[in-house]
């Protein structure tokens, strides 16, 4: 357990301290349980907004008229001997 210094601002203090007594818990306790509860929220709100990463859709594009084995022979197909 580390100890650190965090210096408050005036509002977040009394925050902090209404918080205390409304839970009778120990400053430091009504602190950290803060902090978790912020961290966990932050936590869900990114697994639920966040999209899958890819998402593809197929398209048809018809029939395939010729089998291409390689893409030389695509090209070849496409545009002729000029491809090269």
């Amino acid at each position: 357990m580390g100890r650190h210094t965090l210096t408050l601002e005036q509002d977040v203090e009394a925050l902090l301290e209404d918080e205390q007594r409304k839970t009778g818990k120990a400053f430091k306790a009504v602190v950290n349980d803060l902090l978790r509860e912020v961290r966990q929220r932050r936590l869900g709100d990114r697994k639920r907004k966040r999209p899958s990463r890819y998402q593809v859709k197929p398209l048809s594009v018809g029939r395939v008229r010729h089998e291409v084995v390689s893409v030389t022979e695509a090209l070849e197909q496409g545009e002729g001997d000029d491809f090269r």
